[in-house]
């Protein structure tokens, strides 16, 4: 039987192997935290558990949500957590679906063809303010960014970017468009998004916040 001990509010797995040479932590599905680690002493783990805290918190609170998202009952969209009741469509394909990986294509495709839907608008609306036009938009799914932009000014959006507020979504707009001006993270290109968003700071420290999927 493996060691469990309480953390916080939830129970860590210690799996404990003299053979491993770092310790490493692992989020299963359901949201069990599994910790495995040479032989080494509570108070240590307890340390490192600290300095991961927010980082164990979100990836549990995404696959959670994933699970609920999965028995029909809420999902994340426009910076709130909906009931799938409201998207009627939505849930009668989940509750259709024959397999998990069936109910994570439904997801990526309900997300890539909203914003499809959604962003060339604000895309048009922030453009015109700036006077910045992209060469082409794409919409993808990504592991860890929210969009991205070419040196040939095509702009990329992660399709799970509705999953954010409205503002938090202009902000990642406005972000690509000033790329098309400073493809850099200078100064320079943060006085173009203050411009046009004076809080920016505010609203960029929210999104990293947002789990991208």
């Amino acid at each position: 039987m493996k060691p469990v001990f309480n953390y916080e509010h939830f129970a860590v797995t210690h799996i404990e192997n003299r053979r491993l040479k770092n310790i490493s932590i692992l989020i299963k599905t359901d949201g069990e935290v599994v910790l495995k680690s040479p032989r080494t002493s509570h108070s240590e783990l307890r340390r490192l558990l600290d300095s991961k805290r927010a980082w164990i918190e979100r990836k549990r609170d995404a696959l959670l949500l994933i699970k609920r998202a999965r028995f029909g009952e809420e999902l994340e969209f426009f910076g709130e957590i909906i009931s799938l009741s409201e998207l009627s469509t939505l849930q009668k394909k989940i509750e259709k679906s024959s397999s998990d990986i069936h109910t994570q294509k439904i997801t990526d495709d309900f997300y890539k063809k909203e914003a499809q839907a959604y962003l060339p608008a604000r895309v048009e609306h922030f453009s015109a303010l700036m006077n910045l036009h992209p060469s082409a938009l794409k919409f993808r799914k990504m592991k860890r960014r929210w969009g991205s932009c070419s040196s040939q000014g095509i702009i990329t959006f992660n399709s799970y970017l509705l999953k954010a507020s409205v503002e938090q979504i202009d902000y990642v707009v406005i972000h690509e468009l000033a790329h098309l001006k400073q493809m850099n993270h200078s100064k320079k290109f943060y006085s173009v998004i203050e411009s046009i968003l004076p809080h920016y700071k505010e609203v960029e420290k929210g999104l990293s916040k947002v789990l991208i999927y």
